[in-house]
């Protein structure tokens, strides 16, 4: 029997005609969007139209020391003007050549992961409103080092977290995980008649402000050190977020300010089968802060 099986290997992944270094994986959406027209009183539609489709790409990599980011480098430095917001034309090649070029892409989203068991990543998710079919590429070779957890190197952490975390001999901590992530989202100024498309699809779209930022660190933690809830009084009586967070990793040193403020932690671990305890302190700071350098 011949083999069945269909397979559309990712070859290559770029933004902004430049090739996405270590790409692992590509999830790609298309979410067509329509408005219904009805007669009142009727069960039967009169019409369908497409309203505003618009589709995704979330890119996935391995980091490399040295690393550039595939987004920029600070939340804070992107464009707010109406018309001036950054964008990026996205394509993806799969075996064979053939694949998809998105236009004029809106970054969405961002996603660092740094664990102490597998390889660090990065994740960008686009946004467009033009995306077509493309074929006749052919992929480039690339090789190099991943960055794990030897390239962690060191941290600033808040003090609940300092206190509470097992001493390692490397970054200081016993950390087992950390995270740092940022949602953008778009408003937009519409005019009745009028769908833009093309080079001035994003003419009269804005970014919606404030840009939250969202980190994340998971550590062993000392024995009888529970965090309690009056940890999260140190900001709330006083009003002002003042807690500053860094990660120094691949050669760059990943910065979410000094205006976090301690949204949550839980634990898990130390069970009856003898694991250790873990404490995982999530912050946010609702003033984009996040720059790498």
């Amino acid at each position: 029997m011949p083999n069945k099986r269909i397979h559309f290997g990712l070859q290559q992944a770029t933004i902004g005609g430049s090739v996405v270094r270590g790409a692992q994986s590509v999830g790609f959406d298309i979410s067509p969007d329509f408005l219904d027209v009805v007669n009142y009183g009727q069960e039967d539609l009169l019409r369908i139209f497409e309203d505003k489709s618009s589709g995704s790409f979330t890119v996935q990599r391995f980091l490399y020391p040295g690393f550039s980011a595939l987004w920029g480098s600070s939340i804070d430095a992107l464009p707010i003007g109406v018309g001036g917001l950054t964008e990026s034309n996205v394509g993806i090649v799969y075996s064979g050549g053939d694949g998809f070029t998105a236009s004029y892409s809106l970054i969405d989203s961002i996603e660092y992961n740094f664990s102490s068991d597998g390889f660090f990543t990065e994740s960008v998710t686009f946004s467009s409103e033009n995306i077509s079919s493309s074929s006749g590429f052919s992929a480039t070779s690339e090789s190099g080092e991943v960055c794990r957890r030897a390239n962690f190197t060191s941290v600033t952490l808040p003090t609940e977290v300092s206190s509470a975390a097992v001493s390692d001999g490397a970054t200081g901590y016993l950390i087992t995980s950390a995270s740092i992530s940022a949602s953008i989202g778009y408003g937009e100024i519409t005019s009745y008649g009028n769908k833009p498309q093309g080079s001035v699809t994003n003419k009269f779209k804005h970014l919606e402000l404030p840009i939250e930022v969202e980190s994340s660190v998971t550590v062993v933690i000392q024995n009888s050190v529970i965090p309690a809830m009056d940890r999260f009084e140190n900001w709330i009586s006083g009003g002002v977020p003042n807690k500053a967070l860094s990660f120094v990793t691949c050669g760059k040193t990943f910065s979410v300010g000094s205006k976090n403020f301690l949204s949550g932690i839980s634990l898990s671990g130390g069970d009856a089968s003898g694991g250790n305890v873990e404490a995982t302190f999530t912050y946010r700071n609702k003033h984009g802060d996040f720059t790498i350098t």
